[in-house]
C-alpha cells in the first residue's frame, strides 16, 4: 500500500494586550456622565522569510451625557473617537513604517420627548474619517466629512394602532444633501395578531476605499482592484410587509419585502486584450432584490 504523508503546518502566535475602562459618574439625579475607553495591541510572531513583525493596534475613547431635566424629556451627547492602525516593524533595521492608519470622529446629539400619544425625537451627527491604506495610490490619506439630521414621531393614534413617520437629511461633503423619509404602521386588532406595513428610503454614500483604491493584487500584475473616484451615490427604497400571531406559547410570522436600487455600487471584473484583470467599483443600472 503506498503510504501518504501530511505536510507540516507552521501555526504563528502573537502578543496581544487588550483593555477597557468604564467611569460614570452621576452629577444629580438629572445629569450623568459615562466614559469608555479601550486599548487593543496584536504583535505577531516573526513569520519564516520575512524580515518585519505585523503589529495591530486600536485606541478609542467615548464619552456621554444624559441630562433628564423632567420626567418625559431627555437629551444625550455622544462623542467618539477611534484610531486603527497596522504597521510593520522592521525590527532590525529599527523602523516602523505604517501601511494602514483609519481615524474616525462622530458627534452625535439628540433629544426626546414624550407628550400625550406622542414620542418625538430630534437629533443631529457628525461624522469625520481618515484613511490612509496600502491599497490606495501611493499609501494616500484621505479623508471625508459628512453630516446627519433627523426628525421621528411615534404616534399611538388608538390604542391598537401606531405610526411612525421620521425624515433624515445626510450631507456629504461631495454628494451633498440627500433626504430619505420612513413610514411605519402597526396594527393589533387583537391581542395575539398583529399587521406591520412599512416603505422607507436609503442613501448610502461610496467608501474611501470605493473610491480611491489602486492596488496590484498579489504584485504580480495580473489583478488590479481600481475604485472610481466618480461613483455616485447608492439611493434605495423598500417595501415591506409582515403578519405576527401568537398561539398557545408558539409564535407564527410572516414577512415579505421589496427593495428597488439606483446606482447601487457593485464590483465588475473584466480582462483586457493582454489578460490584464481589473475588478473596479461602478454603479448599476438597475438592481432590485426582494425576498419572503
Amino acid at each position: 500500500k503506498k503510504i501518504q504523508t501530511a505536510d507540516a503546518t507552521t501555526v504563528y502566535g502573537g502578543n496581544i494586550w487588550n483593555a477597557t475602562q468604564k467611569l460614570g459618574y452621576d452629577f444629580s439625579d438629572k445629569l450623568r456622565l459615562d466614559i469608555k475607553g479601550t486599548y487593543y495591541h496584536n504583535k505577531n510572531d516573526l513569520r519564516f522569510g520575512r524580515l518585519y513583525r505585523d503589529l495591530f493596534s486600536d485606541r478609542s475613547v467615548s464619552a456621554q451625557f444624559k441630562y433628564i431635566p423632567v420626567e418625559n424629556r431627555q437629551m444625550n451627547f455622544l462623542y467618539i473617537y477611534d484610531r486603527y492602525k497596522k504597521d510593520k516593524d522592521y525590527f532590525r533595521a529599527g523602523v516602523v513604517t505604517t501601511d494602514y492608519r483609519n481615524i474616525t470622529k462622530t458627534f452625535k446629539a439628540d433629544y426626546e420627548e414624550n407628550f400625550n400619544a406622542h414620542c418625538l425625537s430630534a437629533g443631529a451627527e457628525v461624522n469625520r474619517e481618515r484613511l490612509k491604506h496600502y491599497m490606495h495610490k501611493d499609501s494616500s490619506t484621505q479623508s471625508v466629512d459628512f453630516y446627519a439630521f433627523y426628525l421621528q414621531d411615534n404616534w399611538e393614534v388608538v390604542r391598537n394602532l401606531n405610526f411612525i413617520a421620521a425624515l433624515r437629511a445626510d450631507y456629504h461633503r461631495k454628494y451633498h444633501w440627500h433626504f430619505t423619509p420612513k413610514l411605519n404602521l402597526m396594527y393589533a386588532p387583537c391581542r395575539a395578531f398583529t399587521l406591520r406595513a412599512g416603505y422607507s428610503r436609503g442613501f448610502r454614500s461610496p467608501s474611501l476605499k470605493e473610491l480611491y483604491m489602486d492596488y496590484d493584487m498579489g504584485g504580480q500584475g495580473f489583478l488590479q482592484l481600481v475604485g472610481n473616484p466618480d461613483l455616485k451615490p447608492e439611493t434605495s427604497r423598500q417595501y415591506s410587509l409582515s403578519a405576527e400571531t401568537t398561539a398557545g406559547g408558539v409564535n407564527f410570522s410572516l414577512s415579505f419585502y421589496h427593495n428597488r436600487f439606483k446606482d447601487q455600487i457593485v464590483w465588475v471584473y473584466w480582462k483586457t486584450e493582454n489578460q490584464m484583470a481589473y475588478n473596479r467599483t461602478m454603479n448599476a443600472e438597475t438592481s432590485k432584490t426582494r425576498g419572503m
